[in-house]
């Protein structure tokens, strides 16, 4: 699935579940590889310790944001959408342990990254054009 327009905005795409198939199709061997190991990385990190909410939000978030990392250099619009979400956890965890700093830091990266990738056209214009490559 490619997008049809070249003005459609990524957000109007995130919605469908085989959006998200096709954003992880096409990347280089290496991203998938390294996707593997810092998924394993973080998961293997967070289970030796106790279980509980607080854990198992940062290591979402966590897995979002290197998710998010790596679309980027994939030339994806993905990367709005979960680094979005990976903000909004984080902003969660950093409300609930007062460090409001970091909250500063995760809505000013919605403000700038996120939202900008979602709302663009030219996100989706790129990816539908690396796609055909």
């Amino acid at each position: 699935m490619t997008m049809q327009h070249s003005d459609e905005k990524a957000i109007s795409s995130v919605f469908n579940p085989r959006w998200y198939v096709e954003q992880m199709k096409g990347w280089t061997f290496s991203s998938y590889l390294l996707l593997m190991f810092g998924i394993g990385m973080i998961i293997g990190t967070t289970i030796v310790g106790p279980i509980h909410l607080w854990t198992i939000l940062p290591m979402l978030a966590g897995i979002l944001g290197f998710t998010t990392t790596i679309s980027i250099t994939n030339v994806r619009p993905l990367n709005g959408v979960f680094g979005l979400i990976s903000a909004i956890i984080y902003i969660i965890v950093a409300t609930k342990s007062k460090n409001f700093a970091d909250v500063v830091l995760q809505l000013s990266y919605i403000v700038l990254l996120d939202i900008p990738v979602l709302v663009m056209p030219s996100w989706a214009k790129t990816w539908a054009n690396a796609s055909a490559i």
